[in-house]
C-alpha cells in the first residue's frame, strides 16, 4: 500500500505540470484553428510530423539512457552527460538544417508548404525540446519535484500567453507561433543550466567514452523510434499528398483533440517508469505489486477513455470551428488507439530492463510496414481509413510487445 501511495504522490507531483504541457496542443487548438487559415493549420500539422520524424535522430534516446543508468553507473557523471548530450543534439540539428537549406525548393514542393522555414523551425524546436526533456529526466531521477514543476510551468505559460497575445493582434501567423514555442523551451533550458544544475568546469568537457556508451545503448531505441514516428506521421503525409488541405487540417485537429486519452496515460507512465526502473534495478522479477499496479492503470484508462468518448461531441463544439467538423466520425478510432498506446507505454520499459532493446525495433518495423502499406492502399478513399489504420497499428505494437516481453523474461540471464 505504501508503494501505491508513493506512485500516487509521484503522479500528482510530476504529473500535474507534465499533464499541462502534454495538453498544450489541445489547449492551443481553439486558438490556432480560429486564428490561422486552414492552409496554415495544415502546414502546422506537417511541422509536427517533421518534428516527430526528426526527434529520434536529434534526441537519440539519450534521456532514456539517463533514466535507466542514473540509479547505478551515471549518478556521479550526470552533469557531464547532460552537457555532452546537449552538444550532440545541437550538432545533429545543425547538420539537418544545412541539408534542408540545400534542398529547400524540392522539400517545399514535395511537402506542399507555403514556407520551407517551417522545416527549419521543426528541427530547432525539436532540438530545444530534446534538451528540455533531458533536464526533466534528470529532475525526475533525482526526485526534485520543484525543478520539474517550474520548468514545465515556464514552457506552459510562455507558450499559452504568447499565442494568446499574438492571436489578438494583426500579426498572427504560423511563424510567430513557432517562435513562441521556441522561446518557451529556451526558458526552461536556461533556467536549468543557470539556476537548477550546479555545473563544474570539468562538466563542460567532451566525454567521448560516456557519449559512445550512451550512443551504443541508444541505437536500437533510435531505430525503433524512427519507425514509430514513421507510422505516426505517414497518415498525415499521405493525406497531404492524396487528399485536400481541409482533410489534413480536420484530421489533425480531431487527432489532437483525441490526444487527451494519450495525455492522461503519459502522465501515468511518467510516474510508473521511474518506479519500475528503480524497483527492478537489482531484482528483475515482475512481482504481484507490479502486476497489480499495471492492472489498476489499465482499469483506470478504460473508464477514462469511455468518459472521454462520451464527452467528445461537446469537446468538438467547444474546441473547433464548424469547418473542422467534417470528419468527426474518426474520433473513436483515435480514442481506442490512445488507450492501446498507453498500454504499450506501460509495458515497453520491461524490454529495456531485460536488455532486449532490439525487440522494440523489430516490432516497430513490422508495425510501420503494415501502416505504410495500408495507408498507400486505402487512405485515398478518405481520412477514416487512415484513422482505422492508425488504430490497428497500435494494436499490433501492443500485442507484439507483450509477446516480446514473455520471451525476453524467459531467456533473461542473471549474473
Amino acid at each position: 500500500m505504501d508503494k501505491i501511495k508513493k506512485i500516487i504522490k509521484l503522479l500528482f507531483g510530476y504529473g500535474g505540470s507534465q499533464f499541462l504541457v502534454i495538453l498544450l496542443p489541445i489547449i492551443l487548438l481553439p486558438i490556432l484553428t480560429r486564428s490561422l487559415t486552414v492552409v496554415e493549420f495544415a502546414d502546422f500539422s506537417i511541422y509536427k510530423v517533421i518534428s516527430g520524424l526528426s526527434t529520434p535522430i536529434i534526441a537519440f534516446a539519450l534521456s532514456t539512457f539517463l533514466l535507466k543508468n542514473f540509479y547505478s553507473s551515471l549518478k556521479n557523471t550526470v552533469k557531464s552527460f547532460i552537457f555532452n548530450s546537449s552538444i550532440f543534439s545541437i550538432l545533429v540539428t545543425a547538420v539537418l538544417i544545412i541539408i534542408t537549406l540545400f534542398l529547400s525548393d524540392a522539400l517545399k514542393v514535395l511537402l506542399e508548404l507555403n514556407d520551407h522555414h517551417v522545416i527549419v523551425y521543426a528541427f530547432i524546436n525539436t532540438c530545444l525540446f530534446s534538451i528540455h526533456t533531458l533536464l526533466l529526466t534528470h529532475y525526475r531521477a533525482e526526485s526534485n519535484m520543484k525543478k520539474f514543476f517550474m520548468s514545465n510551468l515556464s514552457v506552459f505559460f510562455i507558450t499559452i500567453g504568447g499565442v494568446l497575445f499574438i492571436s489578438n493582434t494583426n500579426y498572427m501567423s504560423l511563424k510567430l507561433v513557432l517562435n513562441i514555442h521556441m522561446i518557451g523551451y529556451l526558458s526552461s533550458i536556461l533556467m536549468g543550466f543557470i539556476f537548477f544544475i550546479k555545473f563544474n568546469s570539468k562538466d563542460f568537457s567532451l566525454n567521448k567514452h560516456l557519449l559512445k556508451k550512451a550512443v551504443s545503448f541508444s541505437i536500437p531505441l533510435v531505430l525503433y523510434s524512427i519507425f514509430t514516428q514513421i507510422y505516426t506521421g505517414t497518415d498525415k503525409l499521405i493525406i497531404n499528398s492524396m487528399l485536400t488541405k481541409i482533410d489534413l487540417a480536420s484530421y489533425s485537429a480531431i487527432f489532437q483533440l483525441s490526444f487527451g486519452v494519450s495525455a492522461a496515460g503519459n502522465v501515468l507512465q511518467l510516474a510508473f517508469s521511474p518506479y519500475l526502473f528503480k524497483k527492478m534495478s537489482s531484482n528483475k522479477t515482475i512481482d504481484k505489486e507490479i502486476v497489480k499496479t499495471i492492472l489498476s492503470i489499465t482499469f483506470g484508462m478504460i473508464i477514462f477513455s469511455m468518459i472521454y468518448y462520451l464527452l467528445f461531441p461537446f469537446l468538438i463544439e467547444v474546441f473547433l470551428p464548424v469547418e473542422y467538423f467534417i470528419n468527426i466520425e474518426i474520433a473513436k478510432w483515435f480514442i481506442i488507439a490512445g488507450f492501446m498506446q498507453v498500454q504499450y507505454w506501460i509495458i515497453n520499459p520491461f524490454l529495456i530492463i531485460y536488455e532486449k532493446n532490439s525487440y522494440l525495433l523489430y516490432i516497430a518495423i513490422i508495425a510501420a510496414l503494415v501502416n505504410i502499406i495500408l495507408n498507400l492502399i486505402f487512405t485515398k478513399n478518405g481520412v477514416e481509413y487512415a484513422a482505422m489504420i492508425y488504430c490497428i497499428t497500435w494494436v499490433i505494437q501492443y500485442l507484439g510487445t507483450l509477446i516480446a516481453i514473455y520471451y525476453a523474461k524467459k531467456n533473461f540471464k542473471t549474473f
